[in-house]
């Protein structure tokens, strides 16, 4: 029994240095593992960081870049020769040889110098217009789509002795076009193709729309007995036969400047 009780007694101390080395010697070494774990990971990173640097150099101050693309496809800012316009669009031919006197009769606001380029693109927003130089007599008035494709014209047409409007919209197939002198309508016809009907018919055809086949288009409660019915270009041919072609074709215009406005 004697020998037996010293053996049970070793397996006791055994057991105990078991224990005692899984409740304390087992996290120390844990924990060590998981210290040069982590110093590993972090001298990884310091030494990318190094990397990166040689890489690229600091640079101090501003980093600017440049989108070519976009530089590429900048609108004009100086003089230029009128740009072509017309399509989806609305304007004005008002017989003027001063745009200030336009400018101040439409009441237009903040009135800021542009190239045709930029006019023409500031003009396809809400609330501004483009208003060009003089040509031929007449200062034009783009952006006035939504204005024209109202019923009545704007008051200031009687400030002129001439005013000449056009619209055109391709997807409802809105097209209007017509003339007043010292504010007298003489001429009006608006068409919807979205609607099927002549909106306007004011006054006799004049002799150039009679000159572009203008008669076969419809009437007012006759829109089906018709040769056929407006579309854009018609509207730019008689901008052209007017007075000013808004396609300007014939290209011989100096390089000139506008202005662009807000209603």
């Amino acid at each position: 029994m004697g020998l037996v009780g010293v053996v049970l007694g070793l397996a006791r101390i055994v057991m105990m240095l078991v224990l005692l080395a899984v409740r304390v010697v087992l996290p120390v070494a844990v924990g060590v593992f998981l210290y040069r774990l982590a110093r590993r990971e972090k001298a990884r990173q310091a030494g990318e960081k190094r990397q990166e640097k040689r890489r690229e150099p600091d640079f101090q101050g501003t980093v600017r870049t440049v989108d070519y693309r976009a530089t590429e496809e900048a609108p004009h800012m100086g003089p230029e020769p009128p740009v072509p316009f017309g399509y989806k669009s609305g304007w004005a031919a008002i017989r003027c040889g001063d745009p200030r006197q336009v400018t101040v009769a439409l009441g237009l606001r903040n009135v800021r110098e542009a190239s045709w380029s930029v006019g023409l693109e500031q003009a396809e927003q809400t609330g501004r217009v483009f208003v060009s130089p003089c040509l031929e007599g007449f200062v034009l008035v783009v952006g006035l789509l939504e204005v024209l494709e109202g019923a009545d014209l704007p008051r200031w047409t009687a400030a002129f002795s001439e005013v000449q409007f056009f619209a055109t919209h391709r997807v409802t197939e809105f097209h209007r076009w017509g003339r007043c002198r010292s504010g007298r309508l003489l001429r009006d016809y608006c068409y919807c193709g979205e609607r099927g009907e002549v909106l306007r018919d004011v006054g006799e055809p004049t002799p150039e729309e009679t000159a572009l086949g203008f008669g076969g288009f419809p009437a007012v409660g006759g829109e089906t007995e018709c040769q056929r019915f407006p579309n854009e270009e018609d509207v730019l041919d008689i901008a052209a036969a007017w007075g000013v072609d808004p396609r300007f074709a014939r290209g011989d215009y100096p390089p000139s400047m506008g202005w662009v406005c807000e209603l």
